[in-house]
């Protein structure tokens, strides 16, 4: 009975590296997941629950790609959501795991650097059920 335990256990792992490899290799980019506008809404209720800490520093990213093409008063759809997609879709495999902090972290410093109204990316960037779409973003 040992030797099944340790057969299944070996066969768990290699699935789980299988899962990981593909997940990183996949032909179509993680979308950012609409979830991560309700962390930016619903961030102080969350006070109790223990999240881990972000594996991203958002605190040093350039934000210039936002300020300087989501600007006010009217922020325009197009620019704003290009702006948003183009800053965070390198991160959206950080941005969707509701178990760290990335997403309500991110926003507070969009918001920092550039004073947007409470929940603007969230009602202007929406693009279906999965999400934003994600293509051809990388890290600068």
């Amino acid at each position: 009975m040992a030797s099944y335990g340790f057969t299944l256990c070996k066969l768990c792992a290699i699935v789980l590296i299988l899962l990981t490899c593909a997940s990183k290799t996949a032909p179509f980019p993680t979308p950012i997941s609409d979830d991560i506008f309700e962390s930016q809404a619903l961030a102080g209720r969350h006070l109790l629950q223990a999240r881990q800490s972000c594996p991203v520093n958002f605190e040093f990213l350039n934000y210039t790609v936002i300020t300087s093409q989501c600007k006010g008063p009217s922020y325009p759809a197009k620019a704003c959501c290009k702006a948003f997609k183009e800053f965070a879709c390198p991160y959206a495999h950080v941005l969707n795991d509701p178990n760290n902090d990335c997403a309500s972290t991110m926003f507070s410093y969009i918001n920092l650097y550039g004073k947007y109204p409470p929940g603007l990316f969230a009602t202007k960037c929406r693009e279906g059920k999965q999400g934003l779409k994600c293509r051809h973003h990388h890290h600068a």
